[in-house]
């Protein structure tokens, strides 16, 4: 389930957009804690939009991991997904040519 969701019922749910207040940043795709929950409910934050991960979906960090094992190739180097993002180095000199075959 993706939406807005009442911060005192996101127990575990994971932020869809960037959260700063007072000094605190929680970024996008962090998973709510119950202290989490409790400094945002202090600020009067009543909501955030986030999304629970249901049983049958994969969270965004598992899915650009099984992405990026799928596209890894020789002579590439594939850094750890981060926000559902990944990102690929080269680890030789040349051009990158994808066949999409």
């Amino acid at each position: 389930m993706f939406g807005i969701i009442e911060t005192r019922t996101a127990l575990g749910a994971i932020l869809a957009h960037k959260v700063s207040a007072e000094g605190r940043t929680f970024q996008k795709g962090h998973k709510l804690t119950r202290e989490n929950l409790s400094f945002l409910g202090s600020l009067g934050i009543s909501q955030v939009t986030a999304h629970r991960i249901e049983p049958d979906e994969v969270d965004e960090e598992n899915a650009a991991d099984l992405v990026s094992r799928a596209i890894g190739a020789e002579h590439i180097w594939i850094a750890p997904a981060v926000g559902g993002r990944m990102n690929f180095y080269s680890q030789a000199d040349g051009l990158f040519i994808a066949d999409k075959n």
